[in-house]
């Protein structure tokens, strides 16, 4: 072997060894260019030492003719290498620049999605500040009372309570009291009499019953009779209409309902809630982002309003 073959062979030894770890890291990072790179780079070696070792070389030598040829054999071995390596480079190029594409899109994609989300949480947020419309408490005396049509105890127990409520009513608040025979009606009015506000669907949804309709009533007119508070005696009231409106809706949503919510086109518009918020769960599902949208939908509501928007549109798995 000749001085030139024993240098560059030793030379390769050398730089193999110096680069061992960085080649062991790279084949443990990315093994396919790592499987390429190095027969390439040994291709490279063993073609120069071949060739040092078959014709020497002498950089004295002054014929222009074995320069030529010596330039010329480099070229023809390796050229096809340089080529692979060309090729190569090229295809990681493309994989990278796909790859950067696609996380563009996901970004795009996933603020596109955020946006939506909010868009869609504020409306529902909206809608939830709102108090339901008259035809909603039609739906409340169909549902609510008229469920108890069987009982009559309980229709009995209602008109009872409100007589009570009604003597304890100042005389400037009495003229607020309409003559109506919709219990419910007359309940609101007694309700709003004792300075409770209007209820909206975010009271109504997130009020969490102990009791039922029948129960509430039962025990109010058992504390009148006791003498309780009329502070007390007014946050009672409030819950026994939220109850009532939250029996309501849910019935509503109910196959039994669908058929109130078409004859009346103002409680449609009261159970657009459940759609808004089926909308938002469908968009959830159907992300890459879930977790994330997920969280951002979490944050704009309170547990109870979260739950409450789940049973609303019947999604116990999230």
């Amino acid at each position: 072997m000749s001085w030139m073959s024993q240098c560059l062979f030793l030379g390769t030894l050398i730089a193999v060894g110096l680069s061992w770890k960085a080649l062991t890291k790279g084949l443990k990072k990315d093994p396919y260019s790592m499987h390429f790179i190095i027969p390439l780079f040994l291709a490279v070696a063993i073609i120069l030492i071949e060739y040092f070792d078959k014709f020497g070389f002498d950089p004295n030598n002054r014929n222009i003719k074995d320069w030529v040829d010596g330039a010329v054999y480099m070229n023809n071995m390796l050229t096809p290498i340089l080529l692979l390596a060309t090729i190569y480079l090229l295809y990681r190029t493309w994989l990278t620049s796909k790859k950067e594409l696609a996380q563009t899109q996901d970004i795009l994609r996933k603020k596109e999605e955020f946006e939506l989300l909010r868009a869609r949480i504020k409306y529902l947020s909206r809608n939830l500040d709102a108090s339901p419309s008259g035809s909603f408490d039609i739906a409340v005396s169909i549902f609510v009372i008229g469920h108890h049509t069987k009982n009559e105890q309980f229709k009995t127990n209602l008109d009872h309570l409100l007589k009570y409520l009604i003597i304890l009513l100042p005389d400037d608040k009495l003229e607020d009291i309409p003559s109506s025979i919709d219990q419910f009606d007359e309940l609101k009015s007694v309700s709003k009499a004792l300075g409770n506000k209007d209820n909206t669907f975010r009271d109504i949804l997130t009020c969490i019953p102990s009791m039922s309709a029948d129960e509430y009533v039962t025990g109010i007119i058992d504390g009148l009779e006791h003498n309780i508070e009329l502070s007390e005696v007014k946050k009672l009231i409030r819950n026994l209409v939220r109850i009532m409106y939250r029996q309501a809706y849910h019935a509503l949503l109910s196959h039994d309902g669908k058929s109130i919510a078409v004859k009346y086109a103002e409680v449609s518009q009261d159970l657009l809630m459940s759609e808004m918020a089926l909308n938002i769960y469908q968009l959830i599902e159907a992300s890459k982002f879930k977790p994330e949208l997920l969280d951002e939908f979490r944050f704009h509501f309170t547990k109870l309003e979260f739950e409450a928007l789940k049973k609303i549109t019947r999604r116990p798995t999230l």
